[in-house]
């Protein structure tokens, strides 16, 4: 008469103790889902690093470039 509610309660835990695992393992999934959608996120915006240094870089090679004429520009009339 024991056997029954013990095998009962036994098949419950195991279904439980699943049922938990199961959601440790989706708490984990969600994670890395969450991870790898910041991930998309940081390489969808890189390209737009790059083009904005190189524009900034050419600008400033540009300045430079126009300060050296000016200085030329001054030592020729010196």
């Amino acid at each position: 008469m024991m056997r029954a509610p013990k095998a009962w309660m036994d098949e419950r835990y195991a279904a439980s103790q699943e049922l938990a695992e199961a959601r440790q393992e989706i708490e984990a999934l969600r994670a890395t889902v969450a991870a790898l959608q910041q991930e998309v996120k940081r390489l969808a915006a890189a390209p737009q690093e790059p083009c904005a240094l190189a524009t900034r870089t050419a600008e400033a090679l540009d300045s430079v470039l126009q300060n050296e004429v000016l200085l030329w520009q001054a030592v020729d009339r010196a």
